[in-house]
């Protein structure tokens, strides 16, 4: 071995401990800004209106645009697939207002009104449903429109469009009939981390729930946190349901001692009746974090949580049922292994051994040059 390959041998160990040992800032979490100026809160609804009741709510609409303009609200029908995906139902094309605001069953007041620049306006949101109904489940928006044409287009693209603002809004209607309240797990694994911006889409939801739902279930290996959990949940029931409960990590498949307790949903969101709903959940932490979009950071403070080796993970479903709670349970295990971090240290070690292995070397060499130099010297004044 050379000193000059001891010398690249340490070139490229520093490099490699620069890239995994220095910190690099994580992408700051990115509020969703509103291009479109209006600004309604709350942000969405949830609600249950018992049969013949009638449900009151308020919305603030805040007017952020660059003029004075006016707003007028309505609501949109819109249609749930099994993917968790939106569509506008074919009775909706012509007439794009929900049955409920056709036939009077919602009422705002005021409905239209003008707003100066930085001004708000409280509306009236009034649920009005007739006895008698069957029980079910029901969800439409909420939309909140400008009158103003957006110079140059709107932020959607369609050019002389106006704004318009949707609010959700999911309702069960305790009517007629039994209430059914039944959630099935089809799905759950870890991802990869690459599919998780993919994921964020509509399209991108319904391809990967179609193509893990076809395929046999994989086990997983990852070189480090966070670990992303994908679970793709059914409503079977007649109403809505807003799942709970969490995912519990362990090292044995008994999990008689639980290492972390990851919620599951921290919004609370709901499993509109007959459809789906894909539940994206990450595990964080862990010394070494390298998120999906390659960006890393070091966790001093938890230097001695290395993660490696097998993982299990149990899904722990939860939702409120008719007679009480109900549960649903997964059980899937992951491997942690980060080859990165364990070749940079035998890598490390190599280096570490090979210096210590030809230091003496260099000064026996050295010590022997400078030997014959003496002898040398001393054959010529002999001479």
């Amino acid at each position: 071995m050379s000193k000059s390959y001891v010398e690249k041998a340490a070139a490229f160990i520093v490099t490699q401990l620069a890239v995994l040992l220095f910190l690099i800032a994580p992408v700051a979490a990115q509020s969703t800004s509103n291009t479109t100026g209006i600004i309604v809160s709350p942000p969405s609804l949830q609600f249950n209106i018992e049969n013949g009741g009638q449900v009151t709510r308020t919305l603030r609409v805040t007017n952020q645009r660059k003029e004075r303009d006016t707003f007028t609200v309505s609501t949109r029908q819109i249609g749930i697939d099994q993917y968790g995906g939106y569509f506008t139902p074919e009775s909706a094309l012509s007439d794009s207002r929900s049955t409920f605001e056709k036939q009077g069953y919602i009422s705002f007041y005021p409905q239209t009104f003008d707003l100066e620049v930085g001004q708000s306006q409280d509306v009236t949101v009034i649920f009005d449903l007739p006895a008698n109904l069957e029980t079910s489940g029901y969800y439409l928006e909420i939309a909140v429109m400008s009158k103003v044409i957006t110079p140059g287009g709107s932020p959607d693209g369609n050019v002389g469009a106006a704004a318009e603002v949707a609010i959700p809004i999911g309702m069960n209607y305790i009517g007629s009939g039994t209430q059914k309240r039944l959630l099935e797990v089809m799905y759950f694994n870890t991802v990869e981390k690459s599919l998780i911006p993919k994921l964020e889409t509509p399209s991108g939801r319904e391809e990967y729930i179609k193509t893990v739902t076809s395929q046999k279930k994989r086990e997983l290996w990852f070189s480090f946190a966070p670990i992303y959990f994908t679970a793709y949940v059914q409503n079977k029931g007649n109403v809505n349901v807003s799942p709970a409960g969490s995912i519990f990590i362990a090292r044995d498949p008994s999990f008689s001692d639980p290492i972390a307790e990851v919620p599951l949903d921290k919004d609370g969101k709901f499993v509109f009746s007959n459809a789906g709903r894909l539940i994206v959940t990450q595990w964080p932490g862990g010394f070494i974090e390298v998120d999906h979009d390659g960006k890393m950071k070091i966790n001093w403070n938890q230097w001695n949580h290395i993660r490696f080796g097998k993982y299990y993970a149990q899904l722990n479903l939860i939702w409120d049922d008719v007679n009480g709670k109900a549960f649903k349970t997964e059980v899937i295990s992951f491997w942690v292994f980060p080859w990165q971090l364990i070749l940079v240290i035998i890598l490390l070690a190599a280096l570490i051994v090979g210096y210590f292995h030809f230091k003496p070397f260099g000064k026996k060499k050295a010590k022997s040059s400078q030997n014959d130099g003496t002898k040398r010297k001393k054959t010529t004044k002999s001479k």
